[in-house]
């Protein structure tokens, strides 16, 4: 059976997604795996499966967490994560408090 077209654009808009082929994605709280699944199969770039809102373009990620909790953020291949704010490079296994942002640069590995 097929999804009702509400359904299809609660799924787009409610988990971290940026797809190869469009500007910046905007992305709410979830973390329902069905949702996430259904991002990868339409070749959408998952930033982290944990809970948070998300705003993701070529150059930049901007992170709101919505659980304390170690977030693993997956960058695109070939890409590292630069904190902004605090001017270092990070790791992509990030131990986040609930409600913290973050804003990384995403750069070319050296």
């Amino acid at each position: 059976s097929h999804c009702p077209v509400n359904t299809i654009v609660e799924i787009l808009t409610s988990f971290v997604i940026l797809s190869k082929n469009t500007p910046p994605i905007v992305s709410t709280i979830s973390n329902s795996k069905s949702q996430i699944t259904f991002a990868r199969n339409a070749g959408c770039h998952i930033y982290t499966e944990k809970p948070a809102v998300v705003y993701a373009n070529k150059k930049f990620i901007f992170m709101h967490t919505a659980e304390e909790s170690t977030y693993q953020v997956s960058v695109p291949e070939n890409k590292r994560l630069f904190d902004v704010w605090n001017e270092k490079e990070v790791t992509e296994s990030i131990f986040c408090r609930k409600g913290e942002s973050f804003l990384w640069e995403l750069e070319d590995k050296k």
